[in-house]
Parts: structure tokens; C-alpha cells; sequence
């Protein structure tokens, strides 16, 4: 097994320099620990925003919360039927977040789980039940 050279880290700085220079892929067997990994020149725009870094702006999307999903003799509390405004691709929406803010702050989070129909709506399966009174209001559909 051949390892690669290592230099001194008593040289000064330039020795730094190069240390940092070189790929992650080449390991020092001595120094594994001052090894630095490569430069990164910023964080990505698709970070977290609990890591500190920016993110990417996205195109938002509202819609209407129209209906429980029900049948004839039963509804189900968890799923609602959303018209989103405009024309969506649902490739993109299927599995994307749904949020409906309530007047004193309290958020409810769903999901859209499938098409309903051939214009356009949604069905979206909430984490709790949603409230009645909120039929008719708009949802913010995250992609």
C-alpha cells in the first residue's frame, strides 16, 4: 500500500497552503487531523435555514382549500380537496408542503399526496384535522 508523502507542518505557513491546496481523496498518514478539507467559496443556496445559510428564492403557490374529501355517507377530517391558483405542474407538487396560518399564529401542515379531478385540484392530507371554519381560505402550497 503506497502513502502518499507527507511534509511537516513545522515548515510555517506555506506548508499550510499546500496541505489545504491538495485534494480530500489524498490523506496524510501522519497529520490526518491538520489535513483540511477543500476550500468551499460559500455556502450553497439550497442550505438549511437552520445552518446559517441562505436559501433559494421559490416560486410560491396559493390555493384554496374547497372541500373535505367524502363520500356518500362519510367525511374524512384529514384530507381536503385545494384548488391551487393558476395552471401547476403536479410532477412537482405531488409531495410538497402545504400550510394554512391561523389568525393567532398557529400553523397546520399538510401534504399533497394526489390529483383530484381534471381541473387541477389537489387532495392534501393534513398532520391533524383540519377545521371546518377554514373552508374556503387560502393555503400556501411550499414546493
Amino acid at each position: 500500500m503506497h502513502r502518499s508523502p507527507c511534509t511537516s507542518l513545522r515548515e510555517g505557513p506555506i506548508t499550510l497552503l499546500y496541505l489545504r491546496a491538495r485534494p480530500s481523496s489524498e490523506g496524510c498518514h501522519r497529520f490526518r487531523t491538520k489535513v483540511a478539507a477543500p476550500l468551499r467559496w460559500g455556502r450553497s443556496p439550497y442550505a438549511a435555514w437552520g445552518c446559517g445559510g441562505a436559501r433559494m428564492a421559490k416560486t410560491q403557490l396559493f390555493g384554496t382549500v374547497t372541500a373535505f374529501r367524502h363520500s356518500k355517507f362519510k367525511q374524512d377530517s384529514y384530507q381536503t380537496i385545494v384548488q391551487p391558483e393558476g395552471t401547476i405542474d403536479l410532477e412537482k407538487v405531488n409531495g410538497a408542503r402545504v400550510v394554512w396560518l391561523r389568525k393567532d399564529g398557529k400553523r397546520f401542515l399538510g401534504r399533497v399526496v394526489a390529483r383530484h379531478g381534471s381541473k387541477g385540484a389537489v387532495r392534501v392530507r393534513w398532520d391533524r384535522g383540519f377545521p371546518p371554519q377554514a373552508l374556503g381560505e387560502r393555503v400556501e402550497i411550499v414546493p
